[in-house]
């Protein structure tokens, strides 16, 4: 079983504590490479993507257009994509999780453990870069470092659900450790998995290259919509 070593965490710790597990996954590559990156910034119409700038960690508006063969979806420009991937701007990839055979087993498995519902969005650059600032999440997530060093802060507070997520004042935000309480305070490495509970205050600082999975949990009852098929079917070959 792939999930283990975390299952066996999240058993013992039923307060829902943030809680990093060191070489968790192994050969965590096998899950996403430069290489599937690559195919994917080539193919922007089947993800969502995002871009953060490297110099404020603020989001980068992308210019899009259009598919004859998708005239609804608004789809960023590929030679931008790579023009802001190669300057080491952070890229995000969601809705990566069936992009391979290994990303759909991977979340497949944890939503046949917990009353959840996943995906999985890559968090990649190529130089060190920046993310977001300090901020809160509607679902719990499972951060999966699988290229290079990320330090990660997981502060001893959480946002309460009166207020929409994305809410922290902007003086919050410029000084989390003058107001918050720092409860995990890590460098992840290629295998290691930080667990961070629902609406907990966290932030990352990717000082190095590096590719990571954040994989976002959100409890079934939530939302009202059935999980995804994660089933792989095949053709009738007799055919």
């Amino acid at each position: 079983m792939i999930w283990k070593k975390f299952h066996n965490k999240i058993d013992f710790h039923y307060q829902d504590q943030p809680f990093v597990i060191k070489g968790c996954l192994d050969d965590p590559s096998q899950y996403v490479s430069w290489q599937d990156i690559e195919t994917c910034l080539n193919v922007p119409q089947n993800y969502s993507i995002e871009a953060i700038s490297h110099y404020d960690s603020s989001k980068i508006e992308l210019q899009t257009t259009r598919c004859f063969w998708i005239p609804d979806k608004e789809i960023p420009i590929k030679s931008e994509l790579f023009d802001f991937f190669n300057c080491g701007h952070t890229i995000i990839i969601a809705e990566y999780s069936w992009h391979n055979q290994k990303a759909n087993d991977l979340v497949k498995e944890l939503e046949e453990l917990y009353d959840i519902a996943c995906d999985i969005h890559v968090y990649c650059s190529t130089k060190p870069s920046k993310s977001f600032n300090i901020h809160d999440d509607m679902p719990c997530n499972i951060i999966c470092q699988v290229e290079g060093k990320t330090r990660w802060k997981v502060y001893d507070n959480r946002s309460s659900h009166l207020y929409n997520i994305a809410s922290l004042p902007l003086e919050y935000k410029l000084n989390p450790d003058k107001y918050f309480t720092t409860l995990i305070d890590e460098v992840l490495e290629p295998g290691d998995i930080l667990y961070i509970p629902a609406r907990q205050f966290h932030a990352a600082d990717p000082f190095e290259p590096r590719i990571s999975m954040s994989i976002p949990c959100f409890n079934t009852q939530l939302r009202q919509f059935e999980k995804y098929d994660r089933n792989q079917y095949r053709r009738n070959k007799s055919n």
